[in-house]
C-alpha cells in the first residue's frame, strides 16, 4: 500500500491561490519571503488526523522551466505510471511549482527536485551524467543526507528519536582497522573493515560475529560501528566482532554470485577466524547489508546456512532476479499498483 496521497492541497497554497485570484500583486512575493524565512518543504499539522501531515514541496521556477520532478522514493513507481505523482503544479503568471502530499507524521526521507527531467522510463536513460545533472538539492531546505549523491532530507515532527548512531560520551568505543585484500579466487582487490568491541579479550567465550557488505556505507553514512558500540553498552546486543566488506564490482558480486560465497567460506573466514576470536556458531552469527548486499546476504545464508543463521536485510533488492537481469530494463513488467 502507498506511504502517501496526493489529492489533497496546502492550506498555504490554497490561500495563495486565493489571494492571485483576487489580484493581489504582492502574494507571491511575499509568500517566496516567508518560505525563504521558514525553510521548505512546508509541513502542516492535520488537526483531524494526528498520524499524518500535509508535505508540501515547492519550487521557484527559472525562465524556461517547462517541468519540476519531486524525485524520490517516497513516490514508489514513479517511474511505472508515467511520473503522474511525481510532476509539480505551476501557478500560471507567476514562478511556483508545488506539489502537497498527505503523508505519514513519523517519516523520514529523502528527496531531489528537477526541473525539466526527461520524462521517460529509467530502462531508456542511456546518458545516467546528463540525466542527473537534473537532480538538484532544495535551496531552502538546510537538511542534506550525505551520500555517494547528497540528497535533501525531511523528518517529519513524529519520527521517533534516532540515537543509536550517535557517540554517546559516557559509551566506550570500540576499534576499527582496515586491511587491503586481494582475493585469489576472485582476482580483485577490496577493502575490509574489522570492527573489534571495546574491551575485546582473544580467550573466553567466542564473540558473534557479523558480516556486512557495503562495508563502505556501514563505515561513512550508516555509523556501523558506533551503532554496535552503543547497542552493547544499552545491553540491547552482546559485544560483537565486525567484518565490514565493500566490493569491486558490486552489481556482478552482489547479484547472488557463488564465487562471492565461495570466497567468503574459503578465504576470508578462515582469514578471521585465524586472527579474531568470533564464534564458529551459526546461531550466533549475522550477514548483513542493504539493497542488493541485503539480497546477497540472504543468499548467503541460504547457500551456506552452516556459516550464517540470522540474516540483516535492510531495503534488500529481492526484487531482483536472473531473468529480470538478463532483460532490457524497459521489458519489465511494472508491479502492481498494491505491491
Amino acid at each position: 500500500m502507498s506511504q502517501y496521497s496526493n489529492d489533497v492541497t496546502s492550506p498555504r497554497i490554497v490561500a495563495l491561490l486565493s489571494a492571485l485570484t483576487a489580484g493581489s500583486t504582492g502574494a507571491i512575493d511575499q509568500f517566496w519571503d516567508d518560505v525563504d524565512r521558514e525553510g521548505t518543504p512546508l509541513v502542516e499539522i492535520l488537526l483531524d488526523d494526528p498520524g499524518h501531515v500535509l508535505v508540501t514541496v515547492l519550487w521557484r521556477a527559472a525562465p524556461g522551466t517547462t517541468h519540476v520532478v519531486f524525485y524520490s522514493e517516497l513516490l514508489r513507481g514513479m517511474w511505472w505510471n508515467g511520473w503522474a505523482d511525481a510532476l509539480l503544479t505551476p501557478v500560471p503568471g507567476t514562478d511556483l511549482f508545488y506539489r502537497s502530499y498527505h503523508v505519514r507524521a513519523d517519516m523520514r526521507f529523502v528527496y531531489w527536485l528537477a526541473p525539466n527531467l526527461p520524462l521517460h522510463h529509467i530502462g531508456q536513460v542511456e546518458d545516467w551524467e546528463a540525466y542527473q545533472m537534473h537532480w538538484q538539492l532544495d535551496p531552502r531546505n538546510p537538511k542534506v543526507f550525505r551520500q555517494d549523491l547528497d540528497r535533501s532530507f525531511v523528518e517529519l515532527p513524529a519520527a521517533p528519536p534516532q540515537h543509536w548512531h550517535q557517540p554517546q560520551p559516557d559509551v566506550a568505543a570500540g576499534s576499527v582497522t582496515t586491511h587491503a585484500w586481494q582475493s585469489t579466487s576472485l582476482g580483485n582487490k577490496r577493502t575490509v573493515w574489522i570492527y573489534l568491541p571495546p574491551g575485546y579479550q582473544p580467550q573466553g567465550e567466542p564473540y558473534p560475529l557479523l558480516l556486512l557488505f557495503d562495508g563502505d556505507v556501514y563505515t561513512t553514512h550508516v555509523p556501523a560501528p558506533t551503532i554496535l558500540d552503543n547497542l552493547a553498552s544499552a545491553g540491547r546486543i552482546p559485544r560483537t566482532v565486525a567484518v565490514l566488506l565493500d566490493s569491486p564490482d558490486r552489481a556482478a558480486e552482489l547479484s547472488c554470485d557463488d564465487r562471492l560465497v565461495a570466497f567468503l567460506a574459503d578465504e576470508l573466514l578462515p582469514w578471521v577466524r585465524a586472527r579474531y576470536h568470533v564464534t564458529t556458531d551459526p546461531g550466533r552469527s549475522v550477514v548483513g547489508g542493504v539493497s542488493l548486499g541485503g539480497l546477497m546476504a540472504t543468499y548467503v545464508a541460504m547457500r551456506r546456512p552452516d556459516l550464517f543463521g540470522n540474516v540483516l536485510a535492510q531495503s534488500g533488492a529481492f526484487h531482483w532476479s536472473p531473468e529480470a537481469a538478463a532483460a532490457p530494463p524497459w521489458s519489465i513488467e511494472p508491479p502492481p499498483e498494491d505491491c
